[in-house]
């Protein structure tokens, strides 16, 4: 019965509080990321680079390292990667945005699927040599040691390749 309801001030002061207090607490859990703590994280060092075909800087490539050696079984396994930007640059990631890689020698792979604003899907052809994103055969190398780490640029030649078919 709605007409017998009564609510005294004291009844909407504590709605009121108790509604602020839930709003606070939804309001101070915005803007944490909820992500996983990663089991045997490898500590992480800088590393950025480049990556040219035929001379040229390229854009929205992706290139995973691969150790020389193993991961100690009971570190992550998560492999570093980057993405190169339209002047073809890239930073290295392994756990988080931009963190690094961890120490070590790697065989560097690359896709890419071409230039151009046009989204491209894991469909399209990779237009680069099989060579180089193959782990095995790549010829890219790169080596992280401690402390930040500059890269010298990757350069693949495709009119080489295109040649020699």
């Amino acid at each position: 019965m709605r007409g017998n309801f009564r609510q005294g001030p004291s009844g909407i002061r504590c709605t009121t509080i108790a509604i602020g207090v839930c709003c606070l607490i939804l309001a101070s859990s915005c803007g944490r990321p909820k992500v996983p703590e990663i089991q045997g994280k490898l500590p992480v060092f800088p590393v950025k680079g480049s990556l040219l075909i035929d001379g040229k800087p390229v854009g929205q490539a992706q290139l995973v390292f691969f150790p020389g050696t193993p991961f100690p079984k009971d570190a992550s396994q998560f492999l570093p990667r980057a993405r190169t930007n339209d002047d073809g640059t890239f930073t290295v990631m392994t756990y988080a945005d931009a963190d690094g890689a961890p120490a070590g020698n790697y065989r560097v792979t690359v896709t890419w699927r071409g230039a151009g604003d046009e989204q491209r899907t894991d469909d399209d052809p990779n237009l680069i040599p099989p060579m180089y994103h193959n782990p095995r055969i790549t010829q890219l190398r790169a080596k992280v040691e401690e402390g930040e780490n500059t890269l010298p640029p990757f350069e693949i030649k495709l009119s080489e390749q295109q040649a020699s078919s």
